[in-house]
């Protein structure tokens, strides 16, 4: 996965947008795709925040996954 834009350049196209420019003209602004600009528009609008959502998948510790006993008793002898 691709690294998410800085927080400055998501605060200025929104900022941008605000002050009644297109989405479409901030996007050839900020050399940025439309959709990049739809996304930072409709998360701020439902979160307040432009911080990017975590990538990837949760961590899950294989040391505490319940282990089958016979596995278990076949490594002990």
């Amino acid at each position: 996965m691709g690294k998410p834009h800085l927080i400055e350049l998501r605060a200025r196209v929104v900022a941008f947008v605000k002050q009644g420019h297109s989405h479409r003209e901030a996007a050839r602004h900020f050399r940025v795709s439309p959709r990049f600009v739809n996304n930072m528009i409709i998360l701020e609008q439902s979160s307040g925040s432009l911080a990017p959502p975590k990538q990837g998948h949760p961590l899950v510790s294989r040391s505490t996954a319940p282990r089958s006993a016979g596995f278990s008793s076949g490594l002990a002898e």
